[in-house]
């Protein structure tokens, strides 16, 4: 079998397996969904691109009730640049799906450059590609599939111990800096341990460590000085487990199997624990960070998917006293790893907003005024701006909308209070005109009781009216504010 594991097999590998699992995403949803962008953050950076390029960069976000202040993200003048010629929609897809392929492409050569012999490599790519937090990063429209990829690229250049690549490290890593601010911290962190186990690096690694801090002390205190401290958003933090694990829906989160991986190459690898030190303590720190930020996970996952197919190597290796009990422990393996990632697939694949959803919020945007405002959940937030081109109280970006956690309270208290009198006044202090609910709202993310809070003042005609009822999903219009 070793004549498989050849560079330019092992390459070929990386590209055509790598790019045929990234596209089976929007694949299925270009027959099933009409290729809707995946999830919510996806329609954020839409619209905002789409605003881009038809009025130019905004000063403030006005689709947020009250305003938000608009910070410039490098990604959005990329996608108005790709999207004026192909397509907001399209280029979103697309800047995702390009960044997973030459990232992966750059790893391949990082394994290489370390010199991980190309069996293991193999093993390593493959649970790499088969990992959630792999296909997730890279099938939504988000900054941080960009940041990854030049911080692959950076990394790259700096293990090409050469100044003039050096340079171009520094380059890379800076520009990371703008894609996403928590990525300077990881890669700092990741590098530090390849600098440490190569101790004739630790004087690059400390100048670039200076020029990285620095940089990112100059870009922090212009940002705070102009717009402030973000808000405190910890409130909208799921539980720590259902954000780790995709088994549990964790939309950027490990497979229970390839966690078990993960731990048999840690034993297998522990006999070199003191050359090998600095590595695990750059998992325990990205670890650490998971608890606050999923970006942290992508980037843990290199490292887990590394260990993993360390540890599928070692298995498949070492000496079996039954053969039989070799070939049903390596079939386990490999079939619990792609049922994992078939059932994630499926669920990205087919997750909201449907088809139904955005005839929904069509139907709003021709039968509703532009200024008026919709109230609905704030994960609904995105999709109601982009797809509705209505104002909302909050979406799930809270960091800079004025009073934010106060909106949070009040919309809650209209969700949840039975009380009519009380709920009026909330909706006439937030202006409110329609109401929008789906299934999701009903059945957890909301109300657990078809008669709970709001549910139950919804039958007050005098109050609300049914304007929109199609496949699960509802519109009602306020029509109770004093004239």
């Amino acid at each position: 079998m070793k004549t498989y594991f050849t560079r330019k097999n092992l390459f070929l590998f990386t590209v055509l397996i790598g790019t045929s699992v990234l596209i089976l995403i929007p694949f299925i949803r270009f027959f099933y969904f009409n290729s809707l962008l995946v999830g919510e953050e996806s329609y954020y950076h839409a619209r905002i691109t789409r605003q881009i390029i038809e009025r130019g960069i905004p000063e403030k976000d006005e689709l947020i009730l009250g305003g938000r202040p608009y910070i410039i993200n490098p990604y959005h003048i990329l996608l108005s640049r790709i999207g004026y010629f192909l397509g907001v929609e399209f280029s979103s897809q697309l800047i995702p799906f390009l960044s997973g392929v030459i990232s992966l492409i750059i790893l391949y050569f990082i394994l290489v450059a370390i010199k991980i012999d190309d069996a293991r490599n193999f093993y390593i790519l493959l649970i790499l590609i088969l990992s959630p937090p792999f296909l997730g990063v890279f099938n939504y429209s988000n900054p941080g599939a960009l940041a990854i990829l030049f911080t692959m690229t950076g990394i790259y250049f700096f293990i090409k111990e050469d100044i003039f690549y050096f340079t171009m490290a520094v380059f890379f890593l800076t520009a990371a800096t703008l894609f996403s601010f928590i990525t300077p911290f990881i890669t700092l962190a990741v590098l530090l341990s390849y600098s440490i186990y190569k101790k004739k690096m630790l004087k690059l690694y400390l100048l670039l460590a200076s020029i990285l801090i620095f940089f990112i002390l100059i870009y922090s205190s212009i940002l705070y000085w102009e717009y402030g401290l973000p808000n405190n958003f910890s409130l909208l933090q799921q539980n720590f487990f259902q954000r780790f694990l995709s088994d549990l829906g964790a939309n950027l989160g490990f497979s229970i199997f390839s966690i078990i991986l993960f731990g048999l190459g840690v034993a297998f690898t522990w006999n070199y624990k003191r050359k090998l030190y600095p590595i695990y303590l750059t998992i325990f720190i990205l670890f650490i960070l998971t608890i606050f930020n999923d970006l942290p996970n992508i980037y843990l996952n290199f490292f887990i998917s590394t260990f993993a197919g360390i540890g599928v190597h070692h298995l498949i290796k070492r000496k079996w006293t039954l053969y039989l009990i070799k070939e049903l422990t390596i079939l386990a393996i490999f079939s619990g790893l792609l049922f994992s990632t078939t059932s994630y697939i499926s669920r990205l694949a087919t997750t909201n907003p449907s088809r139904d959803v955005v005839d929904s919020l069509v139907w709003l945007s021709v039968n509703s005024k532009r200024n008026e405002v919709v109230l609905s959940h704030f994960a609904k937030g995105y999709w109601i701006e982009f797809l509705a081109e209505r104002k909302v109280i909050l979406d799930k970006d809270f960091s800079y909308i004025p009073n934010a956690l106060q909106k949070l309270e009040d919309t809650n208290k209209i969700f949840l209070n039975r009380n009519l009198r009380d709920t009026k006044k909330l909706l006439d202090l937030y202006n409110v005109t329609y109401i929008w609910i789906d299934k999701d709202m009903k059945e957890g993310l909301v109300w657990s009781k078809p008669n709970d809070g709001l549910l139950y003042l919804l039958s007050n005609n005098q109050t609300f009216r049914n304007i929109y009822s199609e496949n699960d999903i509802s519109i009602w219009k306020y029509i109770g504010r004093p004239t």
